[in-house]
């Protein structure tokens, strides 16, 4: 018979080899949010940190750790958010992720502007086409209710564009 102890030694020994261990630990020290997403960054934060029980004791610790490995630009904001848990981090991260993602997205929008042509996703639909009212007669959408992807103008489309034609 041999005690709780000694068996939780052996049963670490069999199935949590010592190597297998200082890689994980390796890949926790070295980790950081670069392209993943803040809840990816977070997960793999969470699974790697098991590595190291001793952080556990310190939750404040935690907070710092995670922090230091988030993008330049999200650490000052959940700093100033003062988390006192990972758990709060992590959903302050996430937050500001979101709005500077949605901040983008309409810097986007704006710097394509009425004048330049939308960007195609994967079915090539141009953005300015979708959703648009469908004449029940022919099936087609007509002009008037979008700007001219050329020149801006409500009323008709690039192809019959004024300034299109002018420049040919």
């Amino acid at each position: 018979m041999i005690s709780w102890e000694e068996f939780l030694q052996e049963f670490e020994i069999e199935f949590h080899p010592r190597h297998l261990i200082e890689e994980a630990q390796d890949k926790f020290r070295d980790l950081v949010q670069g392209t993943k997403t803040v809840t990816e960054y977070a997960n793999q934060f969470v699974r790697l940190e098991k590595y190291f029980p001793t952080l556990y004791a310190d939750e404040a610790g935690r907070v710092r750790i995670f922090v230091v490995g988030l993008q330049y630009g999200l650490q000052s904001k959940v700093m100033s958010s003062d988390p006192d848990t990972l758990s709060k981090a992590v959903d302050c991260a996430y937050r500001q992720d979101e709005v500077f993602r949605r901040g983008l997205k309409q810097r986007r929008m704006i710097e394509e502007g009425p004048n330049k042509r939308p960007r195609l996703t994967n079915n090539t639909t141009p953005l300015a086409t979708r959703n648009k009212d469908i004449c029940s007669h022919c099936q087609k959408s007509h002009p008037g209710k979008e700007p001219c992807l050329k020149c801006g103008v409500v009323g008709h489309f690039i192809k019959d564009c004024p300034r299109r034609i002018a420049d040919h």
